[in-house]
């Protein structure tokens, strides 16, 4: 019995072999890839990798266009032939990008403890179903959702398994590479992976839960660079097909900001993750969740207006512990009013807090206060009057 299972699957396996290989030799035959749907249209990315000027006006598939560019750059760019040996390169991606997917769908039937000879028998089919015979004839990159789909699922289901957040983490890159080449796509896997896996959040401690969808919202979001390069002394040495990073040209640009790890002996370790939102041209705000290493939350808030006559600052912080909850409230307005009052500024400090030592073991510092008087707290309102300061000055 064992005999003839173990050469089923030797027979099934050199089937698919022999059925990837024979399919592959016989597409580059009799189909001309260069000819594909659109491929006009979708060849600007050749030109936009090539020139640093060209820009492509498009925002998706970039990943699988670039390695498409990088394959037929580095094997088939010193060719006179050009068109013959870029459908072949366009083949020869495609064909590893589609053994990258077979790789993933058996590791995931493995899972689901279906047999060696069943899945490759399977494999054979599926070779042969036309769908996936277009998938790796034309220059499009939903070949790239079929090839990352299945490693998606398969970080998912181990997960499911052994509760170890870092499949979770693994899976976070496959997921945005997945969901960014298309739009269509971008609905369809969200839409799977939600309706199949809505429960796998309540198994996802919540430290991890924000941290993960804070990642897929930072990569999904962020500005993307169509064309920026790793330069070391002047010299290109790595290119980046999409690069994440704030936009530097532009001052007061909403986005993430630089993350920062504390440690402290009585709290102990901590990542915060600010975010800097511009409201208007005079308010914007600052949002820093800080996610300790013992599953405690800390949300603090910063606000700044600034008027013709006015200047505010304020924040915020609420620590959710497991029994209780601490928090802060600081704000300092000055306003500047005519001289023919009696006083000419008016500073309002407020500060409170749930704790006399909260501020100190939490680290909590504010904008609000001077840089060596953070833990003192001081309410009060002054009134300056600029006229009598001159009169006693002199």
């Amino acid at each position: 019995m064992l005999r003839n299972q173990k050469f089923i699957n030797i027979s099934s396996f050199i089937l698919l072999i022999f059925s990837l290989v024979w399919f592959k030799e016989i597409n580059f035959l009799f189909y001309d890839s260069t000819e594909s749907p659109d491929f006009a249209e979708y060849f600007v990315y050749f030109d936009h990798f090539a020139n640093t000027e060209f820009k492509t006006a498009r925002e998706h598939g970039l990943m699988y266009y670039y390695l498409q560019y990088l394959n037929f750059y580095f094997q088939y760019n010193s060719f006179s032939n050009i068109e013959m040996f870029l459908h072949k390169s366009l083949q020869e991606v495609n064909f590893w990008i589609y053994m990258y997917g077979l790789l993933g769908y058996f590791y995931l039937l493995k899972l689901y403890k279906f047999k060696n000879s069943t899945i490759f028998i399977t494999f054979v089919f599926l070779n042969f179903f036309p769908v996936s015979i277009v998938l790796r004839l034309v220059f499009k990159p939903e070949i790239m959702a079929f090839a990352l789909l299945p490693w998606i699922l398969y970080c998912i289901e181990k997960f499911k398994e052994r509760t170890n957040i870092l499949y979770m983490y693994i899976m976070i890159p496959l997921f945005i590479s997945c969901i960014t080449l298309k739009g269509n796509i971008l609905a369809i896997i969200c839409a799977y992976l939600l309706i199949t896996n809505l429960n796998i959040f309540s198994k996802i401690k919540k430290m991890h839960l924000f941290i993960i969808l804070l990642l897929v919202a930072v990569l999904f979001l962020s500005i993307s660079y169509e064309n920026s390069w790793l330069q070391l002394y002047d010299i290109p040495i790595f290119y980046f097909p999409k690069f994440f990073h704030p936009d530097p040209t532009v001052k007061r640009q909403s986005g993430f900001l630089t993350p920062s790890i504390l440690n402290s002996s009585t709290t102990g370790g901590s990542i915060n993750i600010p975010y800097f939102k511009v409201i208007s041209e005079n308010k914007d705000i600052t949002f820093t969740p800080r996610i300790y290493f013992n599953n405690d939350f800390l949300i603090k808030n910063e606000y700044r207006q600034v008027e013709k006559n006015t200047n505010h600052i304020s924040d915020f912080s609420l620590k959710k512990l497991d029994t209780q909850t601490k928090s802060h409230f600081f704000s300092n307005t000055k306003y500047s009013v005519e001289n023919n009052f009696e006083f000419s500024e008016i500073e309002i400090n407020l500060e409170k807090t749930s704790s006399d030592t909260y501020l100190k073991s939490d680290n909590i510092t504010s904008a609000t206060r001077e840089a060596d008087n953070q833990n003192l707290l001081n309410s009060f309102v002054l009134m300056l009057d600029f006229l009598c300061n001159n009169i006693l000055n002199k």
